[in-house]
């Protein structure tokens, strides 16, 4: 597949918006990038700062802890890395990750597995590169991510969530396997444009590498059983 036509078919689909620049948020906070510059927004209080004027810009640590935590999100993204809406598992031949939108059904997986020390999150996953191995990252913090710890597990196989009257499992092809991947992602394209382009060169390798699949299931202990006699594991 050429980048040409990836690029086409994701313009197509509106999965590209050059002009969002969040990088993360919550219901306090906002990391904004503007340049080489990030802004940490909170309600109506806006900062700016960069690498270099961090140490002297008199912000509390509240403030320079989420700084801290957007230099690491930000280094990740830069590196070509993103962040979907996905629960990450560490399964018995690698880490298993289930993406899908609010409601797919990725805290259901997460709750009907008997190990919950397993679960690296429920919710986000960052999706990076380690060498020559794609990994997942659940990035866990206390309030305002004063004291964020990242888990990280070797990335193995990639289910899109679609709930169903029985468990089923459907072998994608890698140009609607980008697709999805693209529609429930959070790297909303802020930054420079090769930036951009690490992206989309992350995704095209993701799915060539790695087996993507669509998962019907039903909302029972039944689905771990299903996944774990299955034999797709070559």
């Amino acid at each position: 597949m050429h980048t040409a036509q990836i690029v086409r078919a994701v313009r197509q689909r509106g999965y590209m918006n050059p002009e969002s620049l969040i990088i993360e948020q919550t219901k306090d906070w906002a990391i904004l990038k503007k340049g080489k510059s990030l802004c940490i927004r909170f309600n109506d209080a806006i900062g700016y700062v960069n690498r270099n004027n961090l140490k002297n810009s008199g912000l509390h640590q509240r403030v320079s802890n989420i700084i801290i935590y957007s230099f690491y999100l930000d280094r990740i993204y830069r590196s070509g890395g993103f962040k979907v809406h996905g629960c990450g598992i560490r399964g018995r031949y690698g880490g298993y990750l289930f993406i899908g939108p609010s409601g797919a059904g990725k805290s259901t997986i997460a709750s009907l597995i008997n190990n919950k020390k397993l679960v690296i999150n429920d919710d986000e996953i960052v999706i990076t590169k380690n060498g020559s191995r794609f990994v997942m990252l659940g990035i866990v913090g206390g309030d305002d991510v004063s004291n964020f710890t990242v888990i990280k597990y070797k990335l193995n196989k990639i289910f899109f969530l679609k709930k169903s009257d029985c468990n089923k499992v459907t072998p994608l092809k890698q140009i609607d396997s980008l697709l999805y991947i693209l529609k429930n992602s959070k790297w909303s394209f802020a930054g420079r444009l090769i930036d951009k382009r690490k992206f989309l060169r992350t995704c095209l390798e993701l799915t060539k590498r790695l087996p993507c699949y669509l998962l019907g299931f039903l909302p029972s202990r039944s689905i771990w059983r299903d996944l774990n006699n299955i034999n797709f594991y070559k």
